[in-house]
């Protein structure tokens, strides 16, 4: 994927192709269901994504 590709991603004014939108489910969904042993507690993404799961 082109940097400008994925940029426009982000920004939310382009949308994934299909099979990689699926890819990163899948993979967000094994980091979820096997998280990493050595998290650090204070850290606020890992916070925010504890409140929202």
């Amino acid at each position: 994927m082109h940097r400008n590709q994925f940029r426009r991603c982000l920004e939310g004014t382009s949308s994934l192709p299909a099979d990689l939108s699926l890819w990163l489910l899948d993979l967000e969904a094994a980091h979820l269901a096997h998280p990493c042993p050595r998290q650090r507690k204070a850290d606020p993404i890992l916070a925010e994504i504890r409140k929202a799961g």
